[in-house]
């Protein structure tokens, strides 16, 4: 009989972070192991009102939310509220294994259902450390959020999985270590690998294939540093005139980065593009002569690995 595995993801495929890639890739992969693996994840615009689906072998259950893309920056978006939340956890209570994958999202109503009531195990993994030195505001209510509701949470799991050693020390209490073990993040090597085709990355962009290209690839929020990126950009453009700068994400910071760049004197040369399938993003990586990844800390980039 093949143990069932429900995933816990506020956000999951259309929406594709990087906690979501990760989710995606190791739920296929369990499938293929013989595991039965559902993920009860929030309705996003990009669903499209489609509640349920098969991905992979993966059974996809939305529930209705109020979804939030502009939000203070302590507080990066996007962010969803379900309502229904509980109503359809029970819905999976056929799952032997819950497995959260963000501990800001599901509160103390979740883990009583999942540890009291329907006496499931509980795991969770961290995706993000501590916030550390992006800003005093998300730092002191993320580092608040830990010490009290994130306690809480790591004290009701059974076990801990952390994308890297820093992020068990900075976030896991040394109490809970025991039952922590270090997971690092993966992508596929087959896909996200050197190539000489490039697709028609540099002709849709219009930037000539002569002239040097700078790629970085995240949510445009404070985390990532694409500010400092931008004054780096504007100091090497004195030199290398024809230098071009594409940054692929999205989030509350795209006006202010653009009218950054116009200020700095850029604006013509930096681009911020989104809604890039998922299958094409080998080909902008292979089109950059050098990628740049600012961001103030990452707890285990997979744009990085990619």
């Amino acid at each position: 009989m093949m143990m069932k595995v429900c995933m816990l993801d506020p956000l999951f495929f259309p929406y594709f972070g990087g906690t979501e890639k990760v989710v995606y890739e190791v739920g296929k992969r369990l499938v293929k192991m013989g595991y039965e693996i559902s993920v009860l994840t929030s309705m996003i615009p990009q669903a499209k009102g489609v509640r349920d689906e098969e991905l992979e072998g993966m059974q996809i259950h939305r529930s209705p939310s109020l979804y939030f893309d502009r939000l203070p920056s302590f507080m990066p978006p996007p962010f969803t509220i379900s309502p229904l939340l509980l109503l359809d956890l029970f819905k999976q209570s056929d799952a032997e294994i819950f497995h959260a994958h963000n501990r800001f999202w599901y509160y103390p109503p979740t883990l009583a259902s999942i540890r009291l009531l329907m006496r499931k195990k509980l795991m969770l993994t961290i995706h993000n450390s501590r916030p550390r030195g992006i800003e005093p505001m998300t730092d002191l209510t993320g580092s608040l959020y830990d010490d009290t509701l994130g306690r809480l949470f790591f004290s009701a799991c059974n076990r801990i999985n952390c994308v890297s050693r820093d992020t068990m020390l900075a976030t896991i209490p040394q109490s809970m270590h025991g039952k922590c073990q270090v997971i690092y993040n993966g992508v596929d090597t087959k896909a996200f690998a050197p190539a000489k085709g490039a697709g028609n990355v540099r002709k849709k962009l219009g930037i000539p294939s002569s002239a040097p290209l700078i790629l970085s690839n995240g949510r445009l929020v404070t985390q990532k540093g694409f500010n400092y990126l931008l004054d780096g950009f504007a100091k090497l453009k004195k030199k290398h005139k024809d230098a071009n700068l594409v940054v692929i994400g999205r989030g509350p910071l795209k006006d202010q980065l653009l009218a950054q760049a116009k200020s700095l004197g850029v604006g013509g040369s930096f681009f911020i593009t989104t809604g890039i399938p998922e299958a094409e993003l080998p080909n902008y990586y292979n089109a950059a002569d050098l990628f740049v990844l600012p961001s103030l800390y990452e707890p285990s980039a997979v744009v990085l690995y990619e």
